[in-house]
């Protein structure tokens, strides 16, 4: 079994948040949660199962494990798809690499539903995942090339559109993170151009399989990847969480 702290989310909680992984039994991590207290004084901790593993799901609700996310992985392998965005004239994507193309996105961001586990948790709140979702885009930002944030601009104005941030597994793999639409945009049309222009710059790097991640509930990215991406579904899972009070 091991545990990792959250950098970032421990930061903006102002106590330690957990991810508890590789863990054989439910009872694995109750026979170690005395001591995980002691040592961690944790705020919150969470853990993912796989969908059809009930017996530990219900274990986990047994003691005190509530659902946190339904999770769906999708993939896509790039050689399946033939990508050209040639059509898309007078836009572009490119690197985000300036402070202030980076604020637009942060803006874009801010005006945009989110979906992320913690969005829609009551004893997490609104704030707290819009300060963690901004706090990852500009890892991103600064993290090239481990990670990339990439921009959806119009070349001739200039503006930025869209923005899709991920990382670099390694030479063949990338990650999916973020992404966000402009608003009073026709979000369907300019999230299919995003991905065909995400796509193809992944492509391009010599990057054969692209990882995504999403909630179950955001049913339109779902749709977006799967159906007009040529994603797959990998794997699902649920992932449950435990909050604790402030030991004294």
């Amino acid at each position: 079994m091991q545990i990792n702290v959250l950098k970032t989310e421990s930061k903006l909680m102002g106590r330690n948040m957990l991810r508890i992984h590789e863990w054989e039994s439910a009872d694995e991590i109750f026979n170690a949660e005395a001591g995980i207290i002691s040592d961690y004084n944790p705020a919150y901790i969470f853990c993912e199962v796989n969908a059809t593993d009930l017996r530990s799901i219900h274990q986990l609700e047994a003691r005190g494990y509530t659902f946190s996310e339904f999770r769906i992985r999708t993939r896509l392998n790039t050689a399946d798809v033939d990508i050209s965005t040639r059509s898309f004239f007078p836009f572009k994507i490119e690197l985000i690499g300036e402070e202030e193309q980076y604020e637009r996105a942060v803006r874009i961001l801010m005006s945009s539903e989110n979906f992320d586990r913690f969005s829609n948790d009551p004893l997490i709140g609104h704030q707290f995942s819009i300060d963690r979702l901004i706090a990852n885009l500009r890892k991103s930002f600064l993290s090239y090339p481990k990670e990339f944030l990439l921009g959806l601009f119009n070349s001739e104005t200039g503006q930025l559109i869209a923005y899709r941030s991920g990382a670099f597994l390694s030479a063949k793999e990338a990650h999916y993170y973020q992404y966000g639409i402009a608003k009073n945009r026709d979000h369907n049309q300019f999230a299919e151009m995003l991905e065909a222009f995400a796509i193809e710059f992944l492509k391009e790097r010599g990057i054969g399989i692209i990882h995504s991640v999403s909630t179950g509930y955001n049913i339109a990215e779902l749709n977006k990847l799967i159906k007009k991406n040529d994603f797959v579904i990998a794997s699902s899972a649920v992932l449950m969480r435990k909050m604790f009070e402030e030991k004294l």
